[in-house]
């Protein structure tokens, strides 16, 4: 419907085109609109990017530039997960903690590469 902000991550992109909004800022969409019914909705996260390493800064500037993306864009998406063990354990919490993250939706391609994080996040 013209005029409705879009929910989902496939705003378009491009030139001339309005940046699309960021996650926390959906997040915000949807508190005011549900209002009292917010604390009973679970939010969740697909991720579509993990990558466990010690150059991180690195990491984050070739994965935007093959998104073709700022690097600001890729830091504000919750979808990606770059950086040591540690780091990444840090980025799931700070989402759980700044926008509500309930649970993250992780496919089988990325699960062998998640693993060491889980077993942190699990105290293994």
């Amino acid at each position: 419907m013209p005029g409705r902000p879009k929910i989902s991550g496939f705003s378009p992109r491009g030139p001339g085109l309005p940046q699309p909004p960021i996650y926390a800022e959906k997040v915000r969409w949807v508190q005011a609109t549900a209002g009292s019914r917010y604390p009973h909705i679970e939010l969740h996260v697909n991720v579509s990017h993990v990558e466990v390493t010690a150059h991180r800064q690195a990491a984050l500037a070739q994965l935007a530039t093959r998104l073709q993306i700022t690097l600001q864009d890729v830091l504000q998406s919750p979808t990606t997960l770059v950086g040591s063990v540690d780091a990444i354990v840090e980025q799931l919490h700070a989402w759980r903690e700044q926008c509500d993250v309930s649970y993250f939706i992780v496919p089988s391609r990325l699960m062998d590469t998640l693993a060491p994080v889980m077993a942190m996040v699990a105290g293994t």
